[in-house]
């Protein structure tokens, strides 16, 4: 038997253990992505709980047909009419933020999420 075919015989080949370790890189990079995304949900979970915290929605949380909607009104009614402010799709409180408090100096001005 001559030293090549023995060195064949008794070691695994070149071709499988470069599988091997493509096998290993590629299992350790799945990996790596799975500890990378479990990492950002975790903290866009923190980071949503938080801003709840320190920034709460304005206005009031209502029942409409048996669904939460928030609501926010600012001014006085006097006797006036009650304006209601809606948004666009996509839209909310937020997008009559500069508009409401101008309304509210001389109507009641209601809007909702």
């Amino acid at each position: 038997m001559t030293p090549s075919r023995a060195r064949r015989q008794g070691s695994p080949s070149r071709r499988g253990r470069l599988g091997l370790w493509i096998g290993r890189i590629l299992v350790a990079l799945v990996g790596l992505v799975v500890v990378v995304l479990l990492a950002g949900l975790l903290y866009q979970f923190v980071a949503t709980r938080l801003a709840y915290r320190e920034y709460p929605a304005p206005g009031e949380m209502v029942a409409v047909s048996g669904h939460g909607m928030q609501l926010y009104c600012a001014g006085k009614a006097r006797g006036g009419p009650t304006v209601v402010m809606d948004s666009g799709i996509g839209g909310g409180v937020l997008d009559w933020q500069t508009v409401q408090p101008k309304v509210a100096e001389f109507a009641r001005v209601c809007s909702y999420d």
